[in-house]
């Protein structure tokens, strides 16, 4: 489960599911992707992590 670091009670109600991870979109990397066989990302994470990627030009 992909969460953004201020959605603590989302990773309060899955941290006691047996097989479940939680990371913060910042902590999100490669290994995590690839050895997860789902990826759940929070409305917010997935917005934070598309941000994140995508490369605003600045007009000069």
């Amino acid at each position: 489960l992909v969460v953004e670091r201020d959605e603590t009670a989302a990773m309060k109600s899955v941290r006691n599911i047996l097989g479940v991870h939680t990371i913060t979109v910042g902590q999100l990397n490669a290994y995590d992707v690839l050895h997860a066989d789902d990826l759940v990302f929070s409305k917010t994470a997935l917005e934070a992590f598309i941000a994140s990627k995508t490369k605003k030009e600045v007009s000069a």
